[in-house]
């Protein structure tokens, strides 16, 4: 490495770890020729969410619309469109699954066809407006590994002579496969994912809503996220570790809350031991003090009384 890098102050221990990243100056210079144009490029969105709770459905929400960004874009880049058919785009973005089953049903095979052309060309354009903004090893990271080559020659498209009828040589397989859902689906991930560069979420993942497992799940397939663990999250750790006090207000909270499906489909732990000892021990006890919120498939009266059993577990642990 150079000595001018030493004169700057850099930290030869430093170096000496780079350098197995970076084998000769001249792939150290490009590296930071990279970097430095990058420094050049339109600062990306950061979408900062906390007390998520475990709110799942909620939590798609507000990531699905890229913390706010993509409806300007859209009425942005589609300003001459009338401003049904921004909304219908917009819809694609927020729902894809649902937006396309409702308006593919009952079409005819032509005019299936014809839809997923116009939607895609339509994704597209917002791809390549966002991914003008940022680096080609930005949107490579984000590209789905089964459509990455596909996506990348689309993107490059508007750019060679091959026209339209190249984008439509590659889609017309995925129609005639019945691909197109899932592939408009991960097209609209990768939107999502460039809109916004980093999700943090700033404490409580999970807790009292129904579906924590789901948050954590969907947290896990984003590209780039950093989490700030609540004092909600620890307990859910702690639990998950063993902690005997805290398996107690897990179960605790979850039988306040009516929120055992977490714990029984996201887990797979069974609440047949709690229900048992409910049974035996809290059989004729009104546990009115402990009565659950919401509603739920078993009844409230057990649902107290299981609450009250794991809140005396938990007082005496």
């Amino acid at each position: 490495m150079p000595n001018a890098f030493l004169d700057a102050g850099s930290d030869l221990a430093a170096l000496r770890a780079l350098s197995k990243q970076f084998k000769n100056e001249a792939s150290a210079t490009a590296e930071i020729a990279r970097l430095t144009a990058d420094l050049t490029l339109p600062k990306g969105s950061i979408h900062v969410m906390s007390d998520v709770h475990g709110e799942d459905a909620k939590m798609r929400h507000i990531i699905n619309n890229a913390s706010g960004t993509l409806r300007p874009l859209v009425d942005r880049v589609f300003a001459e469109r009338p401003s049904s058919d921004r909304q219908e785009l917009l819809s694609l973005l927020f729902y894809p699954v649902e937006t396309l089953e409702q308006r593919l049903k009952g079409l005819s095979a032509d005019d299936r066809r014809a839809f997923v052309l116009r939607a895609v060309d339509d994704l597209l354009i917002v791809l390549r407006t966002l991914a003008s903004r940022t680096s080609i090893q930005r949107v490579a990271e984000v590209l789905p590994a089964e459509y990455a080559e596909i996506l990348r020659e689309m993107l490059h498209e508007s750019f060679s002579a091959r026209g339209a009828a190249y984008v439509a040589a590659i889609v017309d397989p995925l129609v005639g496969q019945g691909g197109e859902t899932n592939f408009i689906r991960l097209v609209v991930r990768v939107v999502r994912n460039l809109a916004v560069s980093e999700v943090i979420v700033a404490g409580d993942c999970v807790d009292r809503g129904p579906r924590g497992d789901r948050v954590i799940e969907y947290l896990r397939n984003l590209p780039r996220v950093a989490i700030t663990w609540g004092n909600h999250d620890l307990a859910w750790l702690g639990a998950a570790l063993g902690h005997d006090a805290l398996i107690a207000q897990v179960l605790r909270i979850s039988t306040r809350y009516r929120r055992l499906s977490q714990l029984e489909e996201g887990y797979g732990i069974t609440m047949q031991p709690l229900e048992r000892l409910v049974r035996t021990d809290y059989g004729d006890d009104p546990a009115s003090c402990f009565m659950p919120h919401g509603t739920g498939l078993r009844e409230t009266l057990t649902i107290a009384r299981m609450q009250k059993a794991a809140a005396v577990m938990q007082f005496k642990l």
